[in-house]
């Protein structure tokens, strides 16, 4: 199970779509390492990096 947590604070109905599905693209990443036998660690880190780079 990955959980992604996708800030803090007041998000306007205009940004809520596009941090929805930046989390889930971070969670699904992380996911797919665990699905091919990935360690924690990898899929932790999977998930920020995409957390990270998403504008």
């Amino acid at each position: 199970m990955i959980v992604c947590h996708g800030g803090a604070g007041l998000i306007g109905p205009e940004r809520h779509d596009r941090l929805r599905a930046g989390v889930r693209a971070a969670a699904e990443h992380g996911h797919a390492i665990l699905a091919r036998g990935g360690s924690a660690l990898d899929a932790v880190v999977a998930a920020v990096r995409v957390l990270e780079d998403d504008p």
